[in-house]
């Protein structure tokens, strides 16, 4: 398409507004998109140095109604059902938090893992993400994500395992169940684990907090008798006494449980 301009003597033909045919691209491929699948500029894959147009555009969608801006820099196109607007899936919405660059960044901890976990049946509106370092807690849509510093690095093989460890670490925090039940399932999960993921385990949670430690040394010893626990014996204060009330581990004392 051409567009004319006019001059004293004629008409000049010049190309078709650079700015127009960046806007039909980012359309094309949005349209291509499914609903409630979340996305950032970036995941258009655009010529470099058009980011502040590409940002300008999609904003003036989300003015139209195109779009919808879950947090800054991050959108989707939403899904209208009989019930009304629908949100993305919540691990759609941290998506990027999770995986970066093709490997593990980040895993589901707390509340929302507990509900996956099958310990509790309540949802959440806080979601908790375990990182390696430290980071700020942020908003996104009506979800207030904070996040956990874990001490393991945190890759695709473990991240099963360290969520194990953190509902040990948070056995008295989870809603709606009692310590008993949390206690029964978690073991059974971890007597489920094949021999080298769970020696794995105990490796991992060496670098937990000693009532994790004492907690998993006395779940190992009662579910998984062919492990060998001596080393979260021997990193714990034979003194020290740990609080979590159970009453379904025959080896609680051995452990100094109560």
């Amino acid at each position: 398409m051409f567009c004319g301009v006019k001059t004293r003597h004629f008409i000049i033909f010049a190309p078709e507004n650079k700015i127009v045919m960046l806007a039909r691209t980012i359309k094309a491929r949005i349209d291509e998109m499914p609903q409630n699948v979340v996305f950032s500029y970036r995941d258009l894959s655009l010529e470099e140095g058009a980011s502040a147009s590409v940002v300008r555009t999609l904003n003036r969608m989300v003015e139209r109604g195109e779009l919808t801006k879950l947090s800054k820099g991050r959108y989707y196109k939403p899904r209208v059902s009989s019930f009304g607007t629908m949100l993305p899936e919540r691990e759609e919405i941290i998506k990027d938090l999770l995986w970066a660059n093709g490997r593990t960044i980040g895993y589901i901890t707390g509340y929302l893992l507990f509900l996956q976990m099958g310990l509790t049946t309540q949802v959440p509106n806080t979601m908790e993400i375990g990182i390696n370092g430290k980071k700020n807690a942020i908003k996104r849509g009506i979800y207030k994500i904070r996040f956990v510093s874990q001490p393991n690095k945190i890759t695709s093989a473990n991240t099963y395992l360290l969520q194990l460890l953190d509902c040990l670490k948070y056995i008295r925090n989870i809603p709606d169940t009692t310590i008993d039940k949390s206690v029964e399932l978690i073991a059974n999960k971890i007597a489920a684990l094949e021999t080298d993921k769970k020696n794995r385990l105990v490796t991992l949670g060496l670098n937990y907090q000693p009532s994790v430690r004492a907690l998993l040394g006395a779940i190992m010893e009662q579910y998984c008798p062919d492990v060998n626990v001596k080393s979260l014996k021997k990193s714990l204060n034979p003194v020290s006494t740990y609080k979590i009330g159970t009453s379904i581990l025959s080896n609680a004392k051995n452990w100094n449980i109560r």
